[in-house]
């Protein structure tokens, strides 16, 4: 943290923040859970997401990871990647398609380049 604060950026404003956050949850969760773990705590934390305060009544776009999206459905689901032929890709693929009520987009990275920033989405 130390290093952070010498660096007063707002991106190490952010991380100190951050973290500041995560001691805060630890130390709650100890408080609840005196007899708890780690393993208990990132149990915990997993089922804990911003996805709790999602709007359902549309309007707004939410972007989720897959894990936070179980569960749950929607009418059309969007996905960045995912196209390679790989067995963990298939059944990726396949968890997406089951969280598509409607309709569903993957879209794969054509072209890329790191030095400029520029991808070509297919």
């Amino acid at each position: 943290v130390q290093a952070l604060e010498a660096d007063k950026t707002e991106e190490s404003n952010a991380r100190i923040e951050n973290i500041r956050e995560l001691e805060g949850a630890i130390s709650e969760f100890e408080r609840l859970n005196p007899e708890g773990g780690i393993a208990d705590f990132l149990e915990n934390v997993a089922l804990v997401a911003d996805i709790d305060s999602m709007n359902e009544h549309g309007g707004s776009v939410t972007m989720m990871t897959l894990h936070s999206a179980k569960g749950l459905e929607f009418d059309q689901v969007f996905v960045a990647g995912g196209t390679q032929d790989h067995p963990f890709f298939r059944q990726f693929r396949y968890i997406c398609a089951t969280r598509a009520l409607h309709e569903l987009y993957i879209m794969d990275i054509i072209e890329d380049s790191y030095l400029t920033g520029d991808a070509r989405i297919r």
